[in-house]
């Protein structure tokens, strides 16, 4: 089904908006990518693809109101981010559980990865909570790029919409609207129905749409961007995340 979504989708080489703004030579802070989304829309699953391998549990973000920061370190750490601005060593089971309170995890990996990028994986949206509405619009708002995930199987729905546009037209510029579960559709023609129909309702407030076997390539592009270099040559953009992702 890859193939069959990627010859639908269009060249986002031709686009000529920039994904991301360029940054002065001296900045090299890595760039920032926020993934969002509503519960249950694939937001953890396509952050372990990104990071190419299972580094956030997939049930975890639904059960806290906690964002998680992934970013490159020395060695494997699960910090907690406090009310108070300090920091402690946790536990994946301890922030599952809810014991560990405050404002935000950090994961450290001694990923080569995450030399590139600094992930943040947002917890679920649609359930009403304004806490969780309001923080995940501060963390959109200061993203380099904004990954906004939307389940094949109930694609852009109202609620979406009406979060996505309360969003400033300079975030919505740099956002990328991910079809997640294509592979669970019974034929190739309904994933390009879909598709179609996102291009149609939300293509205009989108910088792009893409499924996550483009993700590498945009990610890519919007790093040379980012670094005011253009990107050489077009990647093999049906190359899969991970394995697990072959089919979406």
């Amino acid at each position: 089904m890859t193939q069959a979504l990627l010859q639908q989708l269009p060249d986002d080489r031709s686009n000529a908006k920039p994904l991301v703004h360029t940054l002065p030579a001296t900045a090299r802070r890595p760039m920032r990518v926020v993934i969002a989304g509503e519960c249950n829309s694939g937001k953890t699953w396509l952050a372990n693809g990104l990071l190419g391998a299972q580094v956030l549990p997939t049930s975890f973000v639904t059960r806290t109101e906690l964002p998680t920061v992934v970013e490159f370190g020395a060695s494997s750490r699960l910090v907690l981010e406090k009310h108070d601005g300090s920091r402690v060593a946790t536990t994946w089971e301890d922030a599952e559980s809810g014991a560990s309170r405050g404002r935000r995890l950090y994961c450290r990996l001694p990923s080569a990865r995450l030399k590139g990028f600094r992930l943040i994986d947002t917890p679920g949206l649609g359930d009403g909570d304004e806490g969780k509405l309001r923080r995940t619009r501060s963390l959109c708002r200061t993203a380099d790029l904004v990954i906004w995930c939307t389940s094949a199987l109930q694609a852009w729905k109202a609620s979406e919409q009406g979060f996505w546009l309360s969003l400033p037209p300079s975030v919505r510029g740099k956002g990328v609207l991910v079809l997640t579960f294509a592979d669970m559709l019974r034929q190739d023609q309904d994933a390009r129905r879909v598709l179609a129909r996102l291009q149609g309702e939300a293509g205009s407030h989108f910088h792009s749409i893409a499924v996550p076997a483009q993700l590498p390539e945009l990610l890519a592009l919007a790093g040379s961007e980012r670094r005011g270099h253009a990107l050489p040559e077009r990647a093999a953009a049906a190359s899969p995340l991970a394995p697990a992702y072959a089919g979406a």
